[in-house]
């Protein structure tokens, strides 16, 4: 954050120059980094290493190459964006564009990657019980506890809620498209 953001903060008295310098270091030093988040975070060695890309976002931060294309992939229109992609080192960026790229223009990519967006899609809709997330069956569930105790107006607001949500899960089901292959092992 810029040297005087928080009205709190201590006074600083070392110069710009070497605070940016400071700032420079920390910022490329990605060792340092996850060193200060696992002192920082208690439940960072929890973690596993097929965590998903959402649970990385503070774990190191973004080189300034990266921020560079990552700018340039929002100022570009769809039809160029899918070029900035390859050019992404971090594999958090590259996966949240081609997601992004999927919601606004998934025909800008290939085949395969639409089927991979489509099958997080899936599971987000449809993972089993251990989703950190609310999903279908969640939100169903929880739905139908909410109106057993509501008033009949709000009744068939839930009951609105809960068609949409079940054509949401629906639609996730349906061959092919949610097909999930059982994972083995």
């Amino acid at each position: 954050t810029p040297v005087g953001a928080f009205p709190d903060e201590p006074k600083v008295e070392i110069v710009a120059s070497v605070l940016a310098e400071r700032a420079c270091k920390i910022h490329d030093d990605q060792d340092f980094q996850a060193r200060v988040a696992r002192v920082i975070d208690p439940q960072y060695g929890d973690r596993t290493e097929n965590h998903e890309p959402e649970d990385q976002i503070f774990d190191r931060l973004v080189s300034r190459e990266d921020e560079a294309l990552s700018d340039r992939f929002h100022a570009l229109p769809w039809e160029k964006r899918r070029n900035i992609l390859d050019l992404i080192q971090d594999p958090r960026l590259q996966i949240f564009g081609r997601r992004l790229t999927y919601a606004e223009a998934p025909d800008e990519l290939s085949e395969t990657e639409r089927e991979e967006c489509f099958q997080w899609q899936v599971d987000r809709i449809l993972r089993d019980g251990d989703a950190p997330w609310l999903t279908a069956d969640g939100a169903l569930e929880r739905l139908a506890e909410m109106m057993k105790s509501s008033n009949p107006v709000l009744r068939t607001r839930l009951q609105r809620y809960t068609e949409y949500v079940a054509s949401i899960r629906n639609v996730a089901v349906q061959f092919p498209h949610g097909a999930r292959q059982k994972k083995v092992g």
